[in-house]
């Protein structure tokens, strides 16, 4: 899947951290026969992973390409997915793009509606799709940002969506919550990715992360963890709840 304007690859670092996560949470036998929806940017290229290729025997998945700012796209992808396994079971909504200005009259009207079309509507175009293919249990978990609250001046359209990700996730949370179906956010602090790297200043780059507590940015392998809690057995009693995974910097 792709962000139009972001790097491609930008979400596929976090995608193949939760990955590995998910499948050492398979193996140990919650997340059998379970189906995950992950959009994010990748290669625009479609391709198919083979069964028992991951590390848990049985296992498959498959990549396709899609571009979230497009409500056609979002749909033929939840259909593609329900079609290859019959129901989806998580989904996360990860795709994002950010293009970084000093001054608002450097923010074209293309750079902000494609900002809000792919990390807004998309998420949302995700789920009202994916829910007609969703049963209780069933959880989805948005990527939002510190940026939803602690907003960077140069990053005005990414942070206006980030909050409103969360604002969004908490309504939908009370929606569904009568389907048993649970809605959670996933806000992570500095993280290293491709994104970061390819639109971040390089003199500010060489500092990025150091403001945390930790002194330094997140590896993607260090969130993995909130997203596979959040769709585990272990938090069926979670909902419209958002876990700040920010280094140390507070979430509110």
């Amino acid at each position: 899947m792709s962000a139009p304007g972001g790097f491609p690859g930008s979400g596929r670092s976090l995608l193949e951290a939760t990955a590995v996560s998910v499948e050492r949470w398979r193996s140990r036998s919650h997340a059998r026969g379970r189906t995950w929806l992950l959009p994010t940017a990748t290669k625009k290229t479609t391709r198919q992973i083979r069964p028992g290729s991951s590390r848990t025997p049985g296992a498959a998945g498959i990549a396709v390409a899609a571009d979230v700012s497009d409500e056609a796209s979002c749909r033929q992808l939840v259909e593609r997915a329900a079609r290859e396994f019959g129901a989806i079971d998580v989904l996360v909504n990860n795709a994002a793009m950010q293009r970084p200005r000093d001054r608002i009259e450097d923010i074209t009207t293309d750079d902000w509606e494609q900002t809000l079309r792919t990390n807004i509507s998309g998420p949302f175009w995700m789920c009202r799709e994916a829910v007609r293919f969703m049963g209780p249990g069933a959880s989805i978990i948005n990527v939002a940002s510190i940026q939803a609250v602690h907003p960077s001046p140069s990053l005005l359209a990414y942070a206006t969506t980030k909050g409103g990700l969360v604002t969004f996730s908490k309504a939908l949370s009370a929606m569904l919550a009568p389907r048993g179906i649970r809605v959670n956010v996933v806000a992570p602090g500095p993280v290293w990715t491709p994104l970061v790297a390819t639109t971040t200043d390089p003199k500010e780059l060489a500092h990025f992360g150091e403001a945390s507590a930790f002194g330094r940015p997140a590896q993607p392998a260090e969130l993995a963890g909130a997203f596979v809690y959040l769709a585990s057995p272990a938090a069926t009693y979670v909902t419209g709840a958002t876990i700040a995974v920010t280094g140390g910097d507070f979430f509110s």
